[in-house]
């Protein structure tokens, strides 16, 4: 398990689970999304992105 401190706008933590590819995303809200069958490239772009939030939106969260 991975887990990476964000905190952007949206963004509080990411958390990357290798295992089953799964990405937990947890926001500044308290609320969390999950996602399955990640790859960790995917996991390794957003927390590497110049804008985090806009990186999840593109490319996980409508995809995941």
């Amino acid at each position: 398990m991975t887990l990476r401190i964000i905190n952007s706008k949206l963004i509080k933590l990411a958390e990357y689970k290798p295992k089953n590819q799964n990405l937990i995303i947890y926001y500044q809200n308290g609320e969390k999304f999950e996602a399955v069958n990640v790859p960790v490239s995917v996991f390794e772009d957003l927390i590497s992105a110049r804008d985090v939030d806009n990186y999840y939106l593109e490319n996980i969260k409508s995809k995941y």
